[in-house]
């Protein structure tokens, strides 16, 4: 479900997604140095010097940015194995992604509660129409992935399968 955000985004949101794909971008690098593509592999391998070079970064954040960057060498990989070589990817794009645990959501007023680092918080404003409501509204849906984008926030719902 994509929603607009309500007024300009936050500074603290703008460098949090600077971070996000500095971080990204740093993991493919070492990711393709070290032959990993798995997102548990790129976590055993940088996280603890990630969490010492990036110490303001909530640790989901980090740990969703490595998820990125995994997604990003396993299409590398099909990518080389389909087509042969071609160039190394790199993010330019500002976004970040955050699972369901990483951030807070009023389904009434539309606001999302993202946590900057320690005892710092950014509250998005979503635009809502009826569609939007409908979706916020129903108490079967729980709440997926958000990825957020300098212009808009995409949330995944999910629903149980009967």
């Amino acid at each position: 479900m994509v929603f607009r955000i309500d007024g300009e985004l936050p500074t603290e949101a703008k460098m949090l997604m600077e971070d996000f794909r500095l971080v990204v971008n740093h993991a493919i690098r070492v990711g393709l140095q070290a032959k990993v593509s798995s997102r548990g592999a790129l976590v055993k391998l940088v996280y603890k010097a990630f969490r010492e070079e990036h110490p303001s970064m909530y640790a989901q954040h980090l740990v969703c940015s490595l998820e990125v960057a995994g997604s990003v060498l396993k299409n590398l990989r099909r990518r080389w194995a389909k087509n042969g070589p071609c160039r190394i990817p790199y993010v330019k794009k500002l976004m970040m992604k955050a699972e369901n645990q990483a951030y807070k959501l009023d389904r009434e007023n539309g606001v999302v509660d993202l946590p900057i680092k320690a005892r710092c918080h950014v509250k998005l404003r979503l635009v809502l129409s009826d569609y939007h409501r409908r979706f916020m509204s129903d108490p079967s849906l729980s709440l997926g992935s958000l990825t957020l984008l300098p212009d808009r926030v995409i949330i995944a719902f999910r629903k149980e399968a009967k």
